[in-house]
């Protein structure tokens, strides 16, 4: 059941307008599949007809939603949409616009209503409209004149706008009624000719233009009788305007009225004189009335009224050809039934309250749906690929569809990601590359991105970048970039992430896995407000895998200890310190085992070291690992010795899984390794301390096993997969809701 909050300024009464439209929505939505919330702004108290539809209502009294009290009740709505689990926030009115999307901006649907063109607005108004636009995921309005002016006042992409026009309840229209009694009760003559005006009577609805025309049609046809229903500010000056005139008993002023149907039953012509409008109930009315209309040339009155069709278009404020219009309908009988025909026919077909419902219900069912292209250049199975992979497989049926594309490089395949991929039933695709910055790369990505219709590309390291920010922008959509290092290894790829630095400045969103790559972006030039720090996330595995397996294939013995080291073989990562420690481990007498996994540039390199000093059977090489599982339930400590670090997964993976960790102060590392709480943590490019680590841990079972759990149940709590996902996951959403 997908759970909706409705958030309204006010609800006085549901007689016309958004209020009717609120309450014709609450009345129709399928409750199976839909529960409701009611949220009122500005009031203390809900109308009955509300309350008689047995939904879950709150009058909230704020009087500012920028005082204390609009405070208190935002940090409440917040606390209300979590715990409640909400899926959208639904506002009507400016106040409930902004209030609404800055406190449920967590909400995985917020929809924002656009009821008129805003004539009331001022300067103020749109600076607020473009500052929680940035929350917003759709913006409904009623008529394309609505649309526009979204689109030029606030700046919005006409991506994330959808037309739902409003919809009228016909059967309320359908009703036989007794005309000559409500004539009667009116003090209407059988043989008057009525013309009807419904709404709020003030200055921005034009009824002095309409009472001036009157005035002017009564020196022609003296037995028209002109009823006005509605009520407000400008009451007394029109009912003053007619009082000097010998016609002043030809005007009848009802007020608010609950019995609209019936009235319209016995006019001859409705007329709408509005100086703006967004897509007016009253004509929707007056149509359902099966009655002609005339009807000034504002907003999206003329996609209600078609010219000498189903009634008369006028210029706003022009009493003259209001006149004019009334004349000829009022004089031709055959023309206002013609006219009124074709009225109720366009209704039926294109306002009927069933067809607004129906497009509700499949907005609020499409919950931010997004495709993301997640795009890398792999040379194995390393922690950017498993962060990926995480958010890819994690991200799917919470309103995500991803999709993994892999560059492969024609001199260097690896296929490890994709074969990952395809396991946890993620799609994947391939582009070929010739070379390090190969054209045709990029136009093939293009062809996929339109093909599989991708909202945004998400990149994960300088290849990537390049390629897809190529791509995204001759596609015309967001990208994103995940940095997850710069190693800054070697000349030429200092080179490469200098360049990269500059591309990322142009990107929508960066991602940093730490503060520390945060900080190299901003010493590259990228700006801090297009970056985001977001922890890498790993599950916590309770289930252990196979134990003993990894031993028997390596020939270690029960009762020695494993050291593992997880990590791409490349000079950032250290691994020549940890093998000077492992060698005076051995010389030293200690039983223990050093086992280390994956693959890189530096292989061939450590293992001649290796073998340099006869450590072959005590030092293994394991390569590239897809039983990680397998992995975790034999090793006893894990050592990261490296020099540079974002966030390095295998680290969190090792802690979530249970182990004893020794890390070297790099990067983030100090936020996941407390020493001797957590962890230990040593100086990078300290050989002395590595060996003093592990003989801590090797001579204190106790100790590894309190380490141990403490690091569990602290990557349980702070870096779990599922914040890191939710995380992206706004990501996501702020870049598109920007477009």
């Amino acid at each position: 059941m997908v759970k909706i909050v409705l958030l309204v300024d006010v609800l006085e009464d549901i007689k016309g307008g958004a209020e009717r439209q609120v309450y014709e929505l609450i009345k129709g939505l399928d409750k199976e599949k839909f529960a409701m919330f009611l949220f009122v702004l500005h009031q203390n108290s809900i109308p009955q007809e509300i309350l008689d539809l047995k939904i879950n209502t709150r009058a909230l009294g704020i009087k500012r939603i920028y005082d204390l009290k609009g405070i208190c009740e935002g940090i409440a709505f917040k606390r209300f949409l979590f715990e409640n689990k909400i899926d959208v926030v639904m506002t009507y009115h400016f106040a409930s616009d902004i209030w609404g999307a800055f406190w449920g901006r967590k909400a995985p649907l917020i929809v924002s209503n656009r009821r008129d063109i805003g004539f009331w607005r001022k300067g103020i108004h749109g600076w607020a409209y473009r500052f929680a636009n940035r929350w917003v995921d759709r913006v409904v309005v009623n008529s394309e004149a609505g649309k526009k002016q979204v689109i030029c006042d606030e700046g919005v992409s006409e991506q994330k706008i959808q037309v739902i026009r409003n919809g009228i309840d016909l059967e309320r229209f359908s009703k036989s009624f007794d005309r000559a009694n409500i004539r009667k009760g009116l003090g209407i003559l059988n043989d008057d000719l009525v013309v009807c005006c419904v709404g709020n009577l003030r200055e921005i609805k034009g009824q002095k233009y309409l009472v001036e025309a009157g005035l002017e049609v009564l020196q022609k046809l003296p037995n028209t009788r002109f009823v006005f229903v509605g009520d407000g500010p400008l009451r007394k000056e029109l009912e003053f305007k007619v009082q000097g005139s010998m016609f002043k008993e030809k005007f009848l002023f009802l007020g608010k009225k609950d019995d609209v149907p019936e009235i319209l039953s016995i006019a001859d012509v409705c007329v709408l004189p509005s100086l703006s409008e967004g897509l007016s109930n009253a004509i929707l009315e007056y149509m359902a009335a099966g009655k002609p209309v005339i009807a000034t040339n504002v907003g999206g009155n003329s996609e209600l009224v078609e010219n000498e069709i189903n009634g008369i278009l006028v210029e706003p404020a022009n009493s003259k050809q209001l006149a004019e219009a009334m004349n000829e309908l009022l004089e031709s009988s055959q023309e206002r039934e013609a006219f009124g025909k074709n009225a109720r026919n366009k209704v039926e077909k294109e306002f009927a309250l069933d067809q607004m419902i129906k497009a509700y219900e499949h907005l609020f069912n499409d919950k931010k749906e997004f495709k993301v292209l997640h795009l890398i250049s792999s040379n194995g199975l390393y922690g950017a690929e498993k962060v990926l992979l995480n958010i890819a497989a994690n991200m799917n049926g919470n309103g995500v569809q991803s999709l993994v594309v892999s560059i492969q490089n024609s001199h260097n395949l690896h296929f490890e990601l994709l074969n990952e991929a395809k396991k946890r039933n993620i799609p994947v695709e391939i582009i070929e590359s010739k070379g390090r910055f190969d054209g045709e790369t990029v136009n093939q990505l293009i062809a996929l991105v339109r093909k599989q219709h991708i909202s945004i590309i998400h990149s994960h390291n300088y290849k990537a970048d390049f390629v897809g920010y190529s791509a995204a922008r001759k596609a015309g959509i967001p990208i994103v970039a995940t940095n997850h290092l710069w190693t800054k290894a070697g000349f030429k790829l200092r080179l490469y992430e200098f360049f990269d630095g500059l591309l990322l400045r142009k990107f929508n969103k960066v991602v940093a896995v730490s503060e520390q790559v945060k900080k190299d972006m901003l010493k590259a030039g990228v700006s801090a407000k297009k970056i985001t720090v977001i922890d890498n996330g790993v599950p916590c595995n309770e289930k252990a895998g196979e134990g003993g397996k990894l031993r028997e294939e390596f020939g270690v013995p029960v009762a020695a200890l494993v050291v593992g080291c997880i990590a791409r073989l490349s000079p950032e990562k250290g691994h020549a310190y940890l093998l000077e420690a492992a060698k005076k481990m051995v010389d030293i007498g200690v039983d223990v085992y050093f086992i280390l996994f994956g693959e890189g540039p530096l292989e061939e390199e450590l293992k001649n070291s290796v073998k340099a000093v006869a450590l072959e059977k005590r030092v293994l090489f394991a390569g590239f690992r897809n039983d990680m599982e397998n992995v975790y339930s034999d090793i006893d400590i894990l050592v990261q010795p490296s020099l540079r670090e974002g966030l390095p997964l295998s680290l969190l993976e090792a802690m979530g899984n249970g182990k004893a960790v020794i890390a070297t102060s790099v990067g983030a590392v100090p936020k996941l390794v407390t020493n001797m709480q957590t962890g230990l943590l040593i100086k990078p490019g300290s050989v002395e301390e590595i060996i003093l680590g592990l003989k801590t841990l090797v001579n204190d079972a106790q100790l590894r096993d309190k380490l141990a759990s403490n690091a569990k149940a602290f990557v349980k709590e702070h870096y779990s997969l599922e914040k890191m996902v939710a995380s992206y996951r706004e990501v996501y959403s702020e870049v598109v809701s920007c477009q």
